[in-house]
């Protein structure tokens, strides 16, 4: 299995000071971890991607958790079984995040969502987000990897809301 170098954290950290040294006034900028694909030769015919958008509450001990969990997340999700990749996207200037993830089939993400650090964040969730957007899709071999226009076009016009 693959692990990151750096967390999301000190990734988001590094982005940020480089960003604004170059950018004043902006209101919203949203930076993307590239896709990282855990399975380098998967060999199903189909697979359920999972697309979520969260809008995390404006404190600062609520940032810090939040992004906190997304490491443990990311960190967490590499060494489950199923996973066919992932990408992380946040909004720097917001408090908007997204994730896809890529899985072989239903019940990896299942287990996934409902066991570890993924279990600890929806304890959690609702301290910390505002919203919580939802969708799914099933996508053939040749579909991969799927991109974030694609991602966030699921999203748009699949997408289950909650709000907490």
């Amino acid at each position: 299995m693959h692990t990151s170098n750096i967390s999301f954290r000190q990734f988001l950290t590094m982005c940020s000071v480089v960003i604004t040294l170059f950018l004043t006034g902006c209101s919203s900028f949203e930076i993307a971890r590239p896709f990282e694909q855990i399975i380098t030769d998967p060999k199903a015919d189909n697979y359920l991607v999972v697309v979520t958008f969260t809008e995390y509450r404006d404190q600062a001990s609520a940032e810090d958790n939040f992004d906190h969990l997304v490491d443990e997340i990311v960190e967490n999700m590499q060494q489950v079984d199923g996973l066919v990749g992932y990408s992380v996207r946040k909004d720097l200037f917001q408090n908007r995040a997204w994730t896809y993830t890529i899985w072989q089939k239903a019940d990896d993400i299942n287990q996934f969502k409902t066991s570890g650090a993924h279990l600890k964040a929806m304890i959690a969730a609702p301290k910390l987000l505002d919203t919580a957007t939802f969708a799914r899709t099933t996508i053939s071999a040749e579909q991969l990897p799927y991109s974030w226009e694609e991602a966030l076009s699921l999203l748009s016009e699949n997408g289950r809301t909650y709000n907490f």
